[in-house]
């Protein structure tokens, strides 16, 4: 602790005001650094993401790790279903999302508002 303060200043009060004001600066206007971290795994850029997730490619079939790690940087669904060209398009992008992306039911239909068993119909139907 004593190495930490004098980082601050050499005279321990000084110091210890120093530090506090360090702190409280730090907790109030910034947001916090968990708020980058990625599928729970990753802080980094978008290029040390996306070299990560080619490393991992291989884990999105094992489900003992949990999807929000599998999917790390998986396409937000807002910007999947930006441009649709018709019903089928629609259709084929639900099941992709699901799928590919490990999104749950809910979070598809929420975002198409639709009701998440249509989402389920459109998600089985594709599985025959």
């Amino acid at each position: 602790m004593d190495w930490i303060l004098g980082q601050f200043s050499t005279k321990r009060p000084v110091a210890q005001e120093r530090y506090r004001s360090f702190v409280e600066n730090g907790l109030s206007g910034s947001e916090s650094p968990w708020s980058r971290l990625k599928g729970q795994i990753f802080f980094g850029s978008p290029e040390f993401i996306d070299s990560m997730n080619e490393n991992t490619a291989g884990n999105v079939s094992i489900k003992e790790i949990p999807k929000v790690q599998r999917h790390v940087n998986r396409i937000r669904l807002e910007d999947l279903f930006q441009e649709l060209t018709g019903k089928q398009d629609r259709n084929d992008k639900i099941w992709m999302a699901h799928v590919q992306y490990g999104y749950k039911m809910k979070e598809i239909a929420d975002c198409l508002l639709l009701h998440y068993t249509t989402v389920s119909k459109i998600i089985n139907s594709k599985k025959k």
